[in-house]
């Protein structure tokens, strides 16, 4: 996961794949969600 700088933004890292984006927003622990053309915001851990 690459850290995101904007600090407004509620985001703390992301990764981007050929067909989704991980977040991980600040202050959710360990959580990560997906967002992808199948399904939007799943959380995957």
């Amino acid at each position: 996961m690459e850290s995101y700088s904007n600090r407004n933004s509620g985001v703390e890292s992301f990764d981007i794949g050929g067909d989704y984006i991980k977040v991980k927003f600040k202050n959710t622990q360990k959580k990560i969600y997906i967002y992808s053309y199948e399904q939007a915001g799943a959380l995957i851990m």
